[in-house]
């Protein structure tokens, strides 16, 4: 776990987590959209192998976020590492 790189991203950690638990009917259409285009990616990491935190799965390969928190949270930093969604 590489705790700068968490360290870094919290502003955009801690949308995902407050919009994961306190759901939004905008917020959820937008993870559903981001989600479905995560399934189809090839760094899509169903198993959590790549996770930045062990227990997190689905995560994304490339920047081992948790899925479940990367596609709610709305925060202006956050975006695909590889472009298939963008930040808005």
């Amino acid at each position: 776990m590489e705790l700068k790189k968490i360290w870094n991203n919290r502003k955009s950690i801690w949308n995902g987590l407050r919009n994961f638990i306190i759901k939004d009917p905008y917020v959820e259409a937008i993870a559903r959209q981001r989600y479905n285009m995560c399934k189809g990616c090839p760094s899509y990491d169903y198993k959590g192998l790549k996770c930045e935190v062990p227990g997190t799965k689905p995560c994304c390969g490339e920047c081992g976020c948790s899925l479940k928190l990367k596609v709610r949270s709305i925060d202006e930093d956050n975006v695909c590492p590889l472009n298939r969604w963008e930040k808005l």
